[in-house]
């Protein structure tokens, strides 16, 4: 993180998130859950948005580490509740391409604009130049891709969704992972994700007992 808001609250926390429990950073209407471990810092917080049969959460994942660790979707996983089943249940982060796919053939278009604005709100709060930069980057080649409302839908969306990428010492990459959770009302209770032989789980304040 650039900014020295953020800066301060990494310094702060960092120390205690590495404890091996995530502790709560609330930034601009969102609840993150924080955790360090060998280096690596993540932030995960659930969106109060749904599209199609996802339901998403926004990810920050910095690299304090000196080796370069492979960030997916897929390595994430969320515990939720759903209207249908009492007991929580598992599911997987969905593919980038999945997504992009599914939005480019089902998606309603405004559906498609109300994710995006609500996602470019948080990141644009943040004012970080880099993070900026990079989904600005993500969206233009994105937006190449076709001229047609179908494929605008899918380039929002493939700019905003987290990829399956590298992430090189010292460096940061953020996004929304997708679950494929069929209820509009899920309940997230926990988060984990397995990044470069390392386990993080979060348990978001509004998913306790």
């Amino acid at each position: 993180m650039k900014t020295a808001h953020w800066i301060a609250i990494i310094i702060v926390t960092t120390a205690v998130a590495a404890g091996g429990q995530s502790i709560e950073v609330p930034y601009r209407g969102l609840d993150y859950s924080m955790l360090s471990k060998g280096g690596v810092t993540v932030m995960v917080a659930p969106l109060d948005l749904t599209i199609l049969h996802y339901a998403a959460a926004h990810v920050w994942i910095t690299n304090g580490s000196s080796r370069t660790i492979l960030v997916s979707p897929q390595a994430f996983v969320a515990r939720a509740r759903t209207s249908k089943q009492a007991q929580a249940a598992d599911f997987p982060g969905s593919a980038d391409n999945k997504v992009v796919n599914d939005v480019m053939e089902h998606a309603r278009y405004g559906d498609v604009l109300a994710l995006v604005r609500a996602y470019e709100r948080n990141l644009y709060g943040f004012k970080n130049p880099t993070a900026i930069n990079y989904y600005q980057e993500r969206k233009q080649v994105a937006a190449a891709e076709g001229s047609s409302r179908r494929f605008r839908a899918g380039a929002m969306v493939s700019a905003l969704v987290l990829p399956k990428t590298q992430v090189p010492p010292g460096e940061f990459r953020e996004g929304t992972v997708f679950f494929p959770v069929n209820d509009k009302k899920a309940q997230f209770t926990e988060f984990s994700v397995e990044l470069g032989g390392l386990s993080f789980v979060f348990r978001p304040p509004q998913g306790s007992e």
